[in-house]
């Protein structure tokens, strides 16, 4: 017994010794990058895997390719096997990482996309912290793959640039972004192209637009917009091609510094609207139109004018306060000029009649005579909800009360077409599906409605209390009763239609069977890998259409309903606060023997009390009497009566609970 103890005592020991002798063995030191960078990683060794086999290269090289095959790997695996193969061939020599096993390393060894944004989005506020990023979101990693491409004698191609830009610009690197831009530029055999300076414009536009540490404010903004300016120029001189994207982009840039008249020659240019010629083709783009029509080139088109680009020029209208031509280009881009075949004939009597609109010089289509197929039309574009929230909060600051209530109206009307077109495509997709389920069987159903599924697109506009917000802080500020009740009678309408919506939409997704709509893809967590595509989502794809999500729509509308009814509620207590203290102030005068204005009499006269008790209709009140005694009024209250002072049971807890937390502190 005691012998075959000391055997397999001594056995296990070897084992142990054994297996301690190959980590050590494979255990290899990272060269000193780290410290060139200023950072201080927690373990400086990088473990090859803990079975190599007779041939380490080999065992290595499967290794990494197993990680890069297996979809959801982290990232933080894939960097470290990468890094352990490549420390190995340096210290035992070979032949370098292949190419394309370096391309596909350099676009899974970061975090996607989207956890990146929300990274940066949450360390950003810290002071200094967007000059450290390039460690914070890993980008160090993306340049060292570059720089191992270019030792083995690769040059790295400008779609491997653009994916490291594309990355910079979703934290926001402007630094890291300007300095590989230069890189490329010194590359022989890469040239910049319009994706490259789309990217470039992106981490600009992220880095102006999101909020940081106010200290480091002016620095940021001052290098984005130079960065910002510059490519702007490049983007002006190299003629490269302005997609929609790039012109939005550059719009929110020089937006930010206010520049109105740069944007309007943009859009004049390129868009070929004129916003104080709206029915006339732009002196700027007819000048294109004519020089390439000389040279036999291809004739220019105008870049279709996108709701980003729309809501843009809403808010540098807005800023400025130029509330008229905010107003102006809301109008002629969602209400078109008429165009001549919508107009009646010259000889029609429509045109001399004088209470009809006169359209003196209608638009001209046609700006070269001898190329008839060549039409041009007036610009429009499509306001979504982000548009209208920004035309009312400009004119509630403006203090502009009849169109703030114009275009309440207008977003209404807006929310019901939208609500219009998703129920009757549901209707129809109801409708379909019974159809089908009624003459198939069970088997042959599925495969018809997964071939046959319906493309409902989602709706691009839905109304919200923070569209209204502005408005009704703007009737309280200035105690506009009569406003205030107007949007209350609003929002009960508003209330009612939701309801019937919602009710609507969930009879609708139970009754359609599973899959036959599209769900939402659930966002990848941070240690997930998102594969390389053109994200444009720091641009509006307004123009994109994406399937409705019937479940997701269903939860927005009923967060919007909960919210409505919140702010009704609200609207309610402020309403009948202002009125109670207008009606004591006046109770007031009336006890003094003061005259007061009578809207019947269209004149201020003195009222008795009595008179006065009945006309605003004075009640016993039997609860707790809160707020300002009656006996500083400087006189006795008649016949007993007491206010209600806005003392309703509802008020009176509110009052109560705040009593009970205690003062802030």
């Amino acid at each position: 017994m005691r012998h075959s103890l000391t055997c397999q005592s001594s056995k296990a020991i070897r084992n142990i010794a054994k297996v301690l002798a190959t980590r050590s063995k494979l255990k290899v030191a990272i060269p000193n990058y780290y410290e060139d960078h200023g950072t201080q990683p927690q373990n400086l060794l990088v473990s090859l895997p803990r079975v190599l086999g007779p041939n380490y290269r080999l065992t290595a090289e499967n290794a990494l390719e197993d990680l890069l095959n297996t979809q959801g790997e982290t990232y933080n695996r894939i960097w470290e096997s990468y890094l352990a193969l490549r420390q190995y061939i340096q210290k035992h020599g070979g032949p370098p990482v292949p190419y394309p096993t370096m391309q596909r390393v350099l676009q899974r060894c970061t975090p996607n996309w989207a956890s990146t944004r929300k990274l940066v989005v949450r360390v950003l506020p810290q002071p200094g912290m967007w000059k450290r990023l390039d460690t914070a979101v890993h980008s160090h990693r993306l340049r060292t793959v570059l720089s191992h491409m270019r030792e083995s004698g690769q040059t790295p191609t400008i779609s491997d640039y653009n994916y490291v830009l594309q990355y910079m610009a979703a934290a926001g690197h402007v630094r890291g972004a300007s300095a590989l831009l230069k890189e490329i530029d010194a590359t022989e055999g890469v040239k910049p192209s319009a994706k490259t300076m789309k990217h470039v414009l992106q981490a600009c536009v992220f880095l102006l637009e999101i909020e940081f540490s106010p200290q480091d404010r002016n620095l940021a903004t001052a290098e984005a917009t130079n960065l910002a300016y510059e490519v702007i120029r490049r983007v002006t001189d190299q003629n490269i091609d302005l997609s929609r994207q790039i012109v939005e982009l550059v719009l929110r840039i020089v937006k930010e510094d206010g520049r109105v008249e740069q944007c309007e020659r943009i859009l004049r240019a390129v868009c070929a609207f004129d916003i104080n010629k709206p029915d006339r083709m732009p002196e700027e783009f007819a000048k294109r139109l004519k020089e390439a029509d000389e040279s036999n080139e291809p004739l220019p088109k105008p870049l279709p004018i996108s709701t980003s680009m729309f809501t843009t020029m809403m808010v540098l209208y807005g800023r400025r306060g130029d509330i008229s031509k905010m107003v102006t280009l809301f109008e002629v881009l969602t209400n078109p000029y008429p165009l001549p075949s919508n107009l009646p004939s010259p000889s029609s009597d429509w045109w001399d009649n004088e209470e009809e609109y006169d359209v003196p010089n209608p638009v001209v289509q046609t700006p070269l005579k001898h190329r008839p197929e060549y039409i041009w039309e007036p610009p429009r574009a499509s306001p979504n909800s982000a548009t209208f929230a920004f035309l009312l909060r400009y004119l509630s600051w403006a203090g502009q009360r009849v169109l703030c209530e114009h275009y309440m109206l207008i977003a209404e009307e807006y929310d019901k077409a939208e609500t219009i077109r998703l129920r009757k495509a549901l209707s129809y997709e109801l409708a379909r599906h019974q159809q089908v389920s009624s003459a198939l069987s069970n088997a042959d159903r599925e495969i018809v409605l997964d071939d046959n599924r319906s493309l409902i697109p989602s709706p691009r506009f839905l109304i919200t209390p923070l569209l209204f917000m502005p408005v009704f802080a703007y009737a309280n500020r200035q105690r506009v009763t009569q406003l205030m009740r107007w949007i209350r009678y609003h929002l009960h309408g508003v209330i009612q239609r939701r309801e019937r919506e919602l009710e609507f939409f969930k009879k609708s997704y139970e009754s359609l069977p599973s899959g036959a709509l599209p769900t939402r893809v659930t966002g990848q967590s941070y240690y997930q890998h998102e594969p390389y595509q053109d994200f444009s989502g720091i641009v509006e794809g307004t123009e994109r259409q994406v399937p409705l999500d019937l479940k997701l729509h269903i939860e927005l509308v009923e967060t919007s309903l909960v919210s409505f009814k919140a702010m009704l509620e609200r609207a309610e207590e402020v309403i009948a606060r202002l009125t109670q203290r207008t009606v004591e102030r006046l109770t007031r005068r009336v006890w003094n023997n003061k005259d007061v204005y009578i809207p019947e009499l269209e004149r201020r006269v003195v009222v008795g009390r009595d008179e006065w008790q009945e006309r605003v209709q004075w009640k016993m009140w039997a609860g707790p009497v809160t707020g300002t005694n009656l006996g500083r009024m400087g006189s006795e209250v008649p016949n007993g009566v007491i206010p209600n002072r806005w003392l309703d049971e509802r008020m009176a807890a509110r009052i109560q609970s705040k009593n009970e937390s205690g003062p802030r502190t």
